[in-house]
């Protein structure tokens, strides 16, 4: 599960200070293809690490240390829509977390 937490921590920190604002969904569901290419690649070992539930999961876990920011939106049909962003100043809390990791 560790992998799927760097993987994610990772993604965010390409993203982070970009100004993008992306579809919380489909970010979840690219980083799951992700992870599994990376295990078929045998660099993740275990299949596990790409569950869609703990790439979800990550991304709450970051909201809370206040790495992204989730903004909710209901659609005309009232569904609701959810987004992050990466803000410029959550690069420097992501280096000192690699650098606790690492």
């Amino acid at each position: 599960m560790i992998d799927t937490y760097l993987i994610t921590l990772m993604s965010l920190a390409e993203i982070c200070g970009k100004n993008l604002i992306l579809k919380n969904k489909k970010l979840v569901k690219e980083l799951h293809v992700c992870i599994k290419r990376l295990y078929q690649l045998q660099v993740v070992p275990h299949l596990h690490s790409c569950l869609m539930v703990t790439i979800g999961t990550a991304l709450e876990r970051f909201e809370q240390m206040g790495f992204i920011e989730h903004k909710a939106y209901v659609t005309a049909k009232g569904n609701t829509t959810l987004f992050l962003q990466c803000p410029a100043e959550s690069k420097q809390k992501i280096n000192e977390l690699y650098r606790q990791i690492l």
